[in-house]
């Protein structure tokens, strides 16, 4: 996966606002789920003591910084991601924006992306009370 990335072509702290958009469908309609991003590039690496790249990554109410150095390099699937949970609209759409960060970004290409998932939908509040209720209930029922 660290092989293979996407950049924002001009994702320079002198451009703020500029990133990528990744539009998702397919999804279930108004339906959270949680959204791991992961980063990592050493070909382009900043200047001699340059801030670490950050991107400000963003979608369906939920948000995170990802920042990664250009060493070392990952060793696991632990190392250099983030995970949001952001909710789709009524369409089962989502876009997720990620930005050069606003809070000390490199001068180099800070808008990295080497992977992306989107984990299972996950239950509102409203549907687990529901199922426990039923559960409850049964439990009652054969107490009797």
């Amino acid at each position: 996966m660290w092989q293979d990335f996407l950049f924002a072509n001009g994702s320079f702290s002198s451009v703020p606002g500029s990133g990528l958009n990744l539009a998702l469908a397919g999804l279930s309609p108004s339906t959270t789920y949680p959204i791991t991003i992961w980063a990592f590039d050493d070909s382009s690496a900043p200047q001699p003591g340059d801030a670490p790249r950050a991107g400000d990554w963003s979608g369906g109410g939920g948000s995170g910084t990802l920042t990664f150095p250009d060493s070392p390099d990952p060793s696991s699937l632990a190392d250099y991601n983030i995970t949001f949970n952001a909710t789709s609209d009524p369409a089962g759409a989502l876009t997720i924006t990620g930005i050069v960060s606003v809070t000390n970004p490199s001068t180099s290409h800070n808008v990295f992306i080497n992977g992306l998932e989107v984990g299972n939908a996950i239950p509102e509040p409203s549907s687990a009370l529901l199922g426990l209720m039923g559960l409850g209930g049964l439990l009652l029922r054969r107490r009797r």
